[in-house]
């Protein structure tokens, strides 16, 4: 039996094994027929690669690296020559072996870079100057001198595998082999002796000596817990496959794939996992050993986690190169059955085709390919079962049906030349038949699915099979994009092939499909020789038969072509018809429009325009109906502009009114609605529309256009008229047109409409004080007239006018009317009230405290009745509710409590009060002058809070708390004085304001 020519590379753990493998082919000694191809070429850097940021990146820091190296080894050769004698040398000359060991891996990389024109530009002297070898030869006489003179270095055995490591890299083999064996024999301890038995073994099996090899192979062995130990025994296993033990060869395969599983079970380092490569060798071990059936149990108990499919796969193959077609089958049919949801699983069908395809079992390679698809739909099992990217998507479903299209589409076509080579031979024609339908089951409509669909088709016409041929050569016809001779060959023949397959009993369905096809051809071949007689045909049957999408087409052309005679009116009116029948309204307006502009006949004509102007607006209802209102708003108005002696006119303007309301495009609904008054003034829904446009101008804040509307309404709309001249009159006040507002509002003033009237007078009122004069004849209207709120307000107004002249008691008479009015609102009765208790804490803060002795007790009585009087009246004011006469009142309370603490506080000694007692007077003054001021800070605590209540913007809020502020800080100075306890005095006590 022929064996396999086998390439592997693997990589093995740093520390002692990784710069064995550097240049090492594991080749089969058997691979006589290729020379073996040098690990380093393989990582050869090729210029025809553009270089990546990485190369660059890469080669700037070996630069880099390259740099610091070259000081540290100065640094060695000097501390070497300073420490030479001494104890510190060998330790020194150690380090520099190994540093020029890896200077020589630097240069290895830079040297790859030697290829790159970019690289050598980027670096030229770093590049041209590395040197590995030099190195790596430095390094040798480091460590060969170490031997020589420092026999007794505790790590003898680490210089005497580097050198041998060394001279592995330099091709010194035999040097190399002589000092891995030295350290064997000499440090049978060392933790290296399996790193150097592994490499002499790697030596050997190199140069084919695989007995030899496997003894140093299986010494590594010995030593299960060294990181050489799976790579050695699958070492083994290969040096066994080539001294023909492939039983042997194969049990080695499985204790790298036992090892493996422990790697990965105790979590070890995954590095020293190789069961993926022991796997994949065991497959060409496998067919020396085991028979096919038994593949799946074995190679999935040896797989464990790790997926078995690819790996029967490669057992596959192999067995294909050596023509073993029913092993082949039988692996192939093993994953299919054990693992049906594969990610492999297309491939192994391509591969169960391409088998029976070798084996001449052609049916049987179409049933596989039948099976194939059967996987490649999205619904299938394998399918649902792939894995989805981030869009949702099944990449590996599209790449089956690619790779199944491609399968398909190349069997079909094989076996076609096959038949057509021998049409006696209709197996051919069958499996090709059904391979082009599996490939047309995914047909993609490009250049390369059209050509096959013909191909089929004449395979089926060949073979008599003329309405499936039809069929499909329709499919093709079918695609406009299909041009040249292929589809007008493809479309005659699909006539062809149908008149053939009915011969003389055309059904109605054979007879549509004709009706098709024959429409096609025309449309497509709009020069074809049978053309006339093949569309007068076709429209006359299918309107007879109700085919009216058929029979339109072809009375449109004759129409066009021919309607100077008699023959194409009756093909216009038949095509009216349909039209009509299928309520294509657009249809009949472009039509009817047409006929008219080319017709002569006056009688026509009429008959014509009546057709057009019921289809324009059925057309533009239908527009309509669809949701597309603007469009169909702007066409009702075209169309009353374009007939404005159509009785439909007015109707059609109306309804772009309505749609442009129900778009919401309502200012353009205004504006129609407008022109709908202009236009028409005497219809029924004027009224509606100026009413409407009146509504949207306001909400759009077009106040004078909404004036303009109102005033139109107030003549048309008799009964709502006084309503309409008072909005009007708002909306041009609002808009400042105060000299038309004056106008509407005097007239209103004089109508009979109490309502109406007080607002009219109140605007009037508010012009006037807006240019600084005093309305008082409008005021006194207003009072008359007796609506309110508006009377109270006027009311209020002659109190403040009142109130300015000065006159206390004339304005304490007024606000009292105020006061008494039975319906003025609260906040003029508070304001009425406030100017009372302005005129009462005037009068309280006039009362002088000055007096003799005798009047004492009698002057602040009075004073503090005063104080009351202004207190209630300030409460009054409060109560109304008003929040800001309230703030303002509570602030004016404060200083009434203020200024009355203060007159005690500088109350004058009373005349005849003797001179011992007026140092008691003080006191007992000033202890009642105490609480009153506490009572003056809480008011105004309370205008605060009520002030922040109500979130006054006028700067109020500041202020009182400032003012508070002002009072605390005395308050606080003053606590800090000693206080002296005086004599009590009897005095008038305040009386608490009630609320």
């Amino acid at each position: 039996m022929k064996r396999l020519k086998v390439h592997h590379i693997l990589t093995i753990t740093k520390a002692t094994v990784v710069g064995l493998l550097v240049g090492v082919n594991l080749f089969s000694s058997l691979a006589d027929e290729k020379k073996p191809v040098n690990v380093l070429q393989n990582l050869q850097y090729s210029t025809k690669d553009a270089e990546s940021d990485a190369d660059i990146k890469s080669l700037k820091t070996e630069m880099l690296v390259k740099k610091v190296e070259k000081n540290a080894i100065l640094q060695l050769k000097k501390l070497i020559r300073k420490h030479r004698g001494s104890a510190l040398e060998v330790e020194f000359l150690h380090r520099l072996g190994e540093l020029y060991m890896r200077r020589a891996k630097g240069d290895k990389n830079i040297e790859l870079h030697r290829h790159s024109d970019y690289s050598v530009s980027v670096a030229p002297k770093l590049i041209k100057t590395a040197s590995s070898k030099q190195n790596m030869l430095e390094a040798v006489e480091i460590f060969t001198k170490i031997q020589r003179k420092h026999k007794n270095f505790p790590r003898m055995d680490l210089v005497v595998f580097n050198s041998a490591f060394a001279n592995h890299l330099l091709e010194n083999k035999k040097e190399a082999e002589r000092l891995y064996w030295k350290l064997i024999k000499t440090f049978p301890d060392s933790s290296l002796v399996p790193d150097s038995h592994l490499a002499i073994g790697e030596m050997a099996f190199n140069q084919k000596r695989f007995q030899f090899a496997l003894k140093h192979f299986e010494a590594v062995k010995k030593y299960p817990n060294s990181r050489v130990y799976p790579y050695s025994v699958y070492k083994a296993g290969w040096a066994k496959y080539n001294l023909r033990d492939e039983m042997g060869a194969i049990k080695e395969m499985e204790e790298v794939v036992r090892f493996g599983k422990y790697i990965h079970d105790n979590n070890i380092d995954a590095r020293l996992d190789l069961r993926r490569e022991a796997l994949a060798d065991m497959t060409i071990f496998y067919e020396d050993v085991y028979p096919a059936r038994d593949a799946y149990k074995y190679f999935k108990t040896q797989s464990g986690e790790l997926d078995v499919a690819p790996t029967l796969y490669r057992l596959s193959r192999i067995y294909e190169r050596h023509s073993r077609h029913d092993d082949r089958r039988t692996v192939l049919d093993l994953v299919i059955e054990h693992i049906p949801t594969a990610k492999i699983l297309p491939d192994i069908y391509e591969a169960h085709v391409d088998n029976y395809e070798q084996m001449r079992n052609r049916k049987k390679s179409v049933v596989k390919i039948i099976e194939f698809n059967s996987i490649c739909i999205p619904e299938s099992k394998w399918s649902v079962a792939q894995e989805q990217n981030e869009k949702g998507e099944r990449p590996l479903v599209s790449q089956c049906l690619s790779q199944l299209k491609d399968l398909s589409l190349k069997m079909a076509q094989k076996w076609l030349r096959l038949w057509n080579k021998n049409q006696h031979h209709s197996l051919f024609a069958d499996v090709s038949e059904q391979a082009f339908e599996i490939f047309l089951l995914h047909d993609s409509q490009d250049e390369r699915a059209n050509k096959a669909r013909v191909a089929y088709s004449d395979l089926l016409f060949k073979r008599g099979k003329f309405r499936k041929a039809s069929e499909n050569y329709a499919v093709v016809g079918s695609r406009g994009a299909v041009k040249g001779s292929l589809g007008h060959d493809s479309r005659y023949a699909a006539l062809l092939s149908l008149e053939k397959a009915v011969k003389d009993k055309w059904s109605d369905e054979d007879e549509k499909t004709f009706h098709d096809l024959a429409e096609s051809y025309v449309k497509n071949h709009p020069k074809g020789k049978y053309l006339l007689d093949v569309e007068f045909k076709k429209g006359l049957i299918a309107y007879e038969k109700s085919k009216y999408e058929e029979a339109a087409k072809v009375f449109l052309v004759i129409g066009d072509q021919f309607g100077h005679e008699i023959k194409g009116k009756k093909a216009q009116d038949l095509y009216l018809d349909i039209l009509n029948l299928k309520k294509d309204y657009k249809g009949l307006v472009a039509y009817s429009n047409k006929l008219i502009k080319s017709t002569k006949s006056p009688i026509r004509v009429k008959k014509l325009k009546e057709i057009f102007e019921q289809s324009s607006l059925l057309q533009i209802q239908a527009m309509e109906e669809s949701g597309k209102w603007l469009e169909a708003a702007q066409s009702y108005q075209k169309f009353s502009v374009d007939n404005p002696s159509s009785k439909l006119a007015a109707e059609s303007w109306w309804n772009s009114v309505e749609l442009l309301y129900k778009a919401k495009k309502d200012s353009q609904g205004a504006a129609a609605a407008m022109s709908f008054y202009k236009k028409y003034p005497d219809e029924k829904n004027v009224l509606n529309g100026l009413f409407r446009a009146a509504k949207t101008y306001e909400e759009l804040l077009e106040l004078e256009q909404a004036a303009d509307v109102l005033e139109i309404l107030v003549k048309k709309d008799k009964k709502s008229s006084l309503k309409w001249l008072s909005l009007a009159a708002d909306f041009r006040f609002l808009s400042n047109d105060l000299r038309k507002a004056k106008v509407h509002y005097k007239d209103l003033s004089q109508k009979n409409d109490p309502t109406l009237a007080a607002h009219a007078l109140e605007q009037l009122a508010l012009i006037s004080e807006n240019h600084g004069q005093f309305p008082a004849s409008t005021y006194e209207n207003l009072i008359k007239l007796g609506v309110e709120p508006q009377a109270s307000i006027a009311s209020l107004k002659e109190l403040e006018a009142i109130q300015k002249k000065g006159n206390e008691s004339d304005t304490f008479i007024a606000a009292k009317k105020v006061l008494g009015r039975s319906g003025a609102p609260a906040f003029v009765k508070a304001k009425a009230r406030f100017i009372q208790a302005e005129i009462l804490e005037n009068e309280f803060v006039r009362q002088s405290v000055k007096s003799n002795v005798e009047r004492i007790s009698m002057v602040l009585s009075i004073k503090t009745e005063k104080l009351e009087k202004a207190q209630r009246a300030y409460q009054a004011a409060i109560s109304y509710g008003d929040g800001e006469i309230a703030v303002q009142s509570l602030l004016r309370l404060a200083g009434c409590y203020s200024h009355y603490s203060s007159s005690l506080n500088t109350m004058p000694v009373p005349a005849g009060l003797p001179e011992s007692e007026v140092t008691s007077f003080k006191s007992e003054i000033g202890k009642l002058a105490i609480p009153i001021e506490e009572k003056g800070i809480e008011t105004l605590n309370r205008a605060l809070s009520e002030a922040k209540r109500l979130k006054l913007r006028d700067g109020q809020i500041a202020k009182i708390q400032k003012k508070i502020d002002s009072i605390n800080l005395k308050k606080s100075r003053s606590s800090m004085l000693a206080q002296i306890s005086i004599p009590e005095m009897a005095l008038p006590i305040i009386k608490e304001a009630q609320p």
